[in-house]
């Protein structure tokens, strides 16, 4: 029975294309356990494949070959990483340095449409490059080497280098132990930048060409955004990037000026009554994409679990009460 469940899945699978969990387990009548224990397997085995794109807390479920059916899926991301990723369906090939920050971090959370290429140029530099999915590997190449609009090089390619696809886990106490510890009170504070993902040079540029102002939203303005700024005016805080990436939610990329320099910040503003583990999570990934440090501007509260989770495991977040 067990075995012969398998079959059926796949089966179901090949039907209804990708699918989370529990669509699958209404099918066949069993619990959660039997079905989690079924499709584990047949993920370990090769024979599924898993989307990093969730319904809720669930991912999805598909066979080889029902790749092209994923795009289907993108109702599930938010706004932003929806804009991202038919931005990127366009345009096909884009270099990451030419992009900016926002639309990197995006990219980096959608590895199910967006795959990575690392070229050595013909001067020896090593460029990365990120393809749609559906885009392949070959034509990818080919689209640089007869000079697409973007990203445009005189230099060609000699090497394509072979690039790990990295399996993306919500292992949120392994994402937090990677990113630093920061005290604003400490008065040997560092600057923090986006050394890892090559960032550093563009942000000092925004920072150096940036007035000490606050720039227009392209985004309605709330009670809510109006209380951040003032927030961040009264605490001598310039906005370097802003973003509405929810319903009263806001992502800033900030300079504190200091003594020492001036400190980059990822900023994410939620406006919640009732606040969990799970609202902290993306505050954090996208902090940790820029390999800055991560300040969490709140209205409510969180729950007596998440709360002493967060001590417990989230070192390198700043939480502040507004």
């Amino acid at each position: 029975m067990f075995a012969v469940q398998r079959e059926e899945v796949i089966n179901f699978i090949k039907r209804y294309g990708p699918s989370v969990p529990n669509e699958i387990r209404k099918k066949f009548g069993v619990d959660n356990f039997i079905m989690g224990a079924v499709l584990s397997e047949l993920s370990e085995r090769n024979l599924l494949k898993i989307t990093n794109i969730k319904m809720g807390s669930s991912p999805f479920y598909y066979l080889e070959g029902q790749e092209e059916q994923l795009e289907n899926l993108t109702q599930y991301l938010n706004p932003k990483d929806q804009e991202t990723a038919q931005w990127l369906k366009k345009v096909k090939v884009a270099e990451d340095t030419t992009l900016d920050t926002l639309k990197r971090v995006s990219l980096r959370k959608l590895p199910d449409f967006a795959k990575q290429l690392k070229a050595r140029m013909g001067d020896g530099t090593e460029i990365l490059f990120w393809r749609y999915y559906l885009y392949s590997e070959e034509q990818a190449i080919n689209y640089l080497k007869n000079g697409g609009e973007e990203p445009k090089t005189e230099t060609p390619i000699e090497e394509v280098l072979p690039v790990k696809e990295e399996i993306h886990h919500e292992v949120q106490s392994k994402l937090v132990e990677e990113i630093p510890s920061v005290n604003l009170s400490e008065e040997n504070l560092v600057e923090q930048t986006a050394s890892d993902l090559n960032l550093k040079e563009s942000i000092s540029k925004q920072i150096q060409s940036s007035k000490e102002s606050y720039p227009e939203p392209e985004f309605p303005k709330t009670k809510f955004y109006e209380k951040v700024i003032l927030f961040f005016r009264e605490n001598h805080i310039f906005v370097i990037k802003q973003d509405e990436v929810a319903k009263g939610e806001y992502e800033f990329l900030i300079k504190l000026p200091s003594a020492i320099g001036n400190i980059v910040l990822l900023v994410r503003a939620k406006d919640k009554k009732k606040l969990t583990e799970a609202d902290v999570a993306p505050a954090l990934l996208a902090a940790k994409m820029l390999d800055v440090s991560c300040l969490l501007l709140v209205t409510g509260e969180f729950t007596k679990k998440a709360q002493k989770d967060i001590q417990k495991l989230y070192t390198g977040l700043i939480i502040k009460k507004l």
